[in-house]
C-alpha cells in the first residue's frame, strides 16, 4: 500500500468514526467517505440513482479535486425529503464504504438559479503589473495615435503633411470638375463652331 493510498484510507476512517458536524435542515446533503477510485460521472450517475430511491434528486454534485475526494453533495426538492433520504440511507454500504451523510451547511446554486437569486462570482481583479508608461499605454491606447511627434519622427510627419496636401488637391481637382459643364456640351459647341466655318466658306 502506497503512502497515498494509507493516508487516504486514514482518512476516510476518520470519517467514517466521525461523521461531520449537524447543520441545520437543508435541501442538499453532503456525503463524504465515498470510494474515490470511482469515475466523477460514475459516482455522479450510482449517487443519483442511489438517492432517488428515497426522494426526488435535483442535482448531484462531484469534484475530483484532492479535497473533494470521496465526497459529493446531493440537493432534493426540500429539507423534509433530504432528511427522510438521510435517515435511509445513513452507514449505507456503497462500493466497500459506509456514506456518511450530514445536512450540507450552504444552499445549493441549483436552488439560487430556479429562485432567481444567483449571482454569478465576478473573477478577482489582478493588480496591475508594469511600469507606469506601461500601464497609461494599456489603458488609453488611443494616448498612441494623439501624441506630438518627435524629433525622430519628423519624417513621418511631412510624409502626413504631404499625403494631407495631395487629398485637399485631389478635393479641390473634384469640386473643379463638378463646376464645369459637362463634357458632351463641349463637343456639340465645338461640332456648331465646325459648321458655321463651314458655312463661311461656301
Amino acid at each position: 500500500m502506497s503512502h497515498v493510498e494509507r493516508t487516504n484510507a486514514l482518512n476516510n476512517s476518520k470519517a467514517a468514526k466521525n461523521p461531520p458536524a449537524q447543520s441545520p435542515p437543508s435541501a442538499t446533503l453532503y456525503c463524504n467517505n465515498l470510494n474515490d477510485k470511482l469515475l466523477k460521472n460514475d459516482l455522479k450517475r450510482e449517487l443519483y440513482m442511489l438517492f432517488s430511491n428515497q426522494s426526488t434528486v435535483i442535482d448531484v454534485v462531484t469534484l475530483k479535486t484532492a479535497k473533494m475526494r470521496g465526497q459529493a453533495h446531493v440537493v432534493f426538492q426540500n429539507a423534509e425529503k433530504a432528511g427522510m433520504a438521510m435517515k435511509a440511507l445513513q452507514g449505507y454500504e456503497f462500493h466497500g464504504r459506509k456514506i456518511n451523510i450530514a445536512y450540507a451547511r450552504g444552499r445549493s446554486n441549483v436552488f439560487n438559479k430556479l429562485l432567481g437569486t444567483y449571482v454569478l462570482e465576478q473573477p478577482a481583479q489582478q493588480q496591475p503589473t508594469g511600469t507606469a508608461l506601461q500601464q497609461s499605454i494599456f489603458n488609453n491606447p488611443h494616448a498612441l495615435t494623439t501624441a506630438p511627434a518627435t524629433n525622430g519622427d519628423a519624417h513621418d510627419a511631412d510624409d502626413a503633411k504631404r499625403k494631407h496636401a495631395d487629398e485637399e488637391a485631389s478635393q479641390q481637382a473634384k469640386r473643379q470638375k463638378l463646376d464645369a459643364p459637362p463634357a458632351e456640351e463641349e463637343e456639340e459647341q465645338e461640332d456648331d463652331e465646325m459648321d458655321m466655318e463651314e458655312s463661311d466658306e461656301d
